[in-house]
């Protein structure tokens, strides 16, 4: 008895030892902000991006409204439906500097994708983002007490990152 849970620890421990060795550092590129990164051996770039807004209704009425196209080198790398499906879960956010109508609940939510064993060299990753119909955050930007729309026509986002990977 003593062997068989003296051997299962030992399983146990050099579980944790390979999983702590294998994992990586992540470097996050935020794909709606240009700029450049360097990803060093042992990290590995995690694109994202976020939307919050003044409740948690909002933020699942962005999520169907977005449409995100991620390209890296010339190619189609996500597809629309593709981050979509990489959204994760709707959660409380801290309060922002934000004037909401209705009263505010802030919450937001992201989705994260992790560009894994990138070869070194340099690449061009481009974003396109927009929204396919209108939608809002509950934030009244301008001060006329109604909040701000963003639509196919006000809001459209194209982004340049290079990424460095040594």
């Amino acid at each position: 008895m003593k062997k068989a849970m003296s051997l299962t620890l030992l399983a146990l421990l050099l579980s944790m030892m390979l999983s702590t060795a294998t994992a990586q550092e992540e470097v996050e590129i935020t794909v709606w902000n240009d700029g450049q990164t360097t990803i060093e051996p042992g990290q590995v770039a995690v694109l994202h991006a976020g939307w919050a807004a003044c409740n948690k209704g909002l933020v699942y009425a962005w999520m169907n409204a977005s449409y995100f196209e991620v390209w890296l080198d010339g190619e189609l790398l996500l597809t629309a439906d593709q981050v979509y499906d990489l959204w994760g879960s709707v959660q409380p956010s801290p309060a922002a500097e934000v004037v909401c109508i209705p009263k505010p609940n802030f919450h937001s939510a992201e989705w994260r994708y992790a560009l894994a064993d990138l070869p070194a060299g340099e690449y061009e990753l481009r974003s396109i983002s927009t929204v396919t119909h209108p939608v809002h955050d509950g934030g009244d930007y301008d001060g006329d007490g109604r909040p701000d729309m963003f639509t196919p026509e006000t809001y459209y986002m194209e982004t340049v990152n290079t990424i460095v990977s040594n």
